[in-house]
């Protein structure tokens, strides 16, 4: 997704005024909704059978927005499946059971099957902005699969700028799989448009995908095999640092080139490849050459899958990260493995990162840090920046979280 662009979180003194004003205990950290008073007599029953949403315009994209019916003044608003996320939390916040607070789906909350009535069961959802090249990259790699079973693409669109939507208008005619459907991002960083696409999707299992992950045939697969488990499932990455120039060479490429340059790429018989530190400590923790110190670092939001159900249940990525880049997806993880996932790396389900360079990374990354740490008192996560820090490795990473370091190959 497109780098990180500032922001911040609300003051804890602001969501106190809010909640006073909406009816919140103070302290409580969440919105609770009120009971609604009776309807007025004078007010006409809904007609049986009568929808409660209705299509009232269209976006950019020419497809109906779907709105929620007038209400009666005084009726609390319905809480969408994946409510509003963007207020702090209070340390220790979403320890119980991995969920954050008053984040649960509402009774009887139902997506619409797609165009043909069945019911896709792997739904991919890429967040982008202004990443034309790359993302074109990454869903001709994902059409060329020869995937098995009904599955979709979710594009969210997160504000580009640089010709994004009409490549995706495009590839809508070309795609030689479903053709992608286009989400407008909120626009307050990568967490909440992950969100925005997981509440468009309509699969039974949310795959999340960067706009520039290379991926062979068996990806969606691997994925997808996993659908009716309680898994949390994590393709290993790995980087690919003449990624820019391999761009630029295949810019005129038809979508046959460059699925075939792709899956050359992604079988490591072109370019040199590389794995970072982080991608190095999920492999040797699921290889057993390490302890597993930090289970929930596979949450690694470039190329994991989990249940729809889970993610729901825990809340979806929390958006007081903002627009910054990093954690919010390890931190996710945390709750996910709370709440009793447990994780899986299968190899087939593997991508390549496209590389690219990111000038304030470290800086963006650090503020991230300390919202995680003051989220999770954890041992692991307090010492991430022996990991993920400039210079950090495994080795420094596993003897700070055990007191023992092993040798990691």
């Amino acid at each position: 997704m497109g780098d990180g662009r500032g922001g911040g979180h609300h003051s804890h003194r602001g969501a106190r005024h809010r909640s006073r004003r909406r009816g919140v205990p103070p302290g409580t950290g969440h919105h609770v909704r009120l009971q609604p008073p009776p309807r007025r007599p004078s007010r006409p029953p809904r007609a049986a059978g009568r929808p409660r949403e209705r299509v009232a315009g269209r976006d950019r994209t020419g497809q109906g927005v779907r709105r929620p019916a007038r209400r009666h003044p005084g009726h609390a608003p319905p809480q969408s499946a994946l409510a509003h996320r963007t207020s702090p939390l209070r340390p220790g916040a979403v320890a119980a059971g991995g969920r954050l607070p008053g984040r649960r789906p509402p009774p009887g909350v139902r997506r619409p099957g797609p165009a043909g009535g069945s019911r896709p069961v792997l739904s991919v959802v890429i967040p982008t902005r202004s990443k034309a090249p790359s993302l074109r990259a990454t869903l001709v790699a994902l059409a060329a699969q020869g995937h098995r079973g009904p599955y979709e693409v979710v594009v969210v669109d997160d504000g580009s700028t640089d010709g994004t939507r009409e490549l995706l208008h495009r590839l809508a005619g070309e795609a030689a799989g479903p053709a992608p459907r286009v989400v407008e991002g909120p626009e307050r960083g990568r967490a909440a448009a992950r969100n925005a696409g997981a509440e468009a999707a309509r699969g039974r299992r949310l795959l999340f995908l960067d706009d520039d992950i290379l991926t062979a045939p068996g990806h969606l697969n691997a994925h997808q095999d996993l659908s009716e488990a309680q898994a949390l499932a994590h393709g290993p990455l790995r980087e690919f640092p003449g990624a820019r120039r391999w761009l630029e060479r295949h810019a005129a490429s038809d979508a046959a080139e460059l699925a075939a340059a792709a899956a050359r790429v992604a079988a490591g018989e072109e370019g040199r490849l590389l794995r970072n530190t982080l991608e190095t400590l999920v492999c040797a923790m699921d290889e057993g050459k390490v302890p597993p110190v930090a289970p929930w670092a596979a949450c690694v939001g470039a190329n994991t899958s989990l249940p729809r159900a889970l993610f729901e249940e825990v809340g979806g990525f929390d958006e007081g990260f903002g627009r910054g880049w990093g954690c919010e997806d390890l931190e996710l993880g945390v709750r996910a493995l709370a709440a009793g996932a447990h994780v899986v790396v299968p190899a087939p389900a593997a991508g390549v990162h496209l590389t690219h360079a990111r000038p304030d990374r470290w800086e963006q990354h650090a503020a991230n840090l300390d919202r995680f740490t003051a989220l999770h008192g954890l041992r692991a996560v307090r010492e991430l920046p022996r990991l993920l820090g400039e210079g950090g490795g495994v080795a420094a990473y596993v003897a700070a979280c055990t007191g023992a370091a092993p040798a990691v190959r």
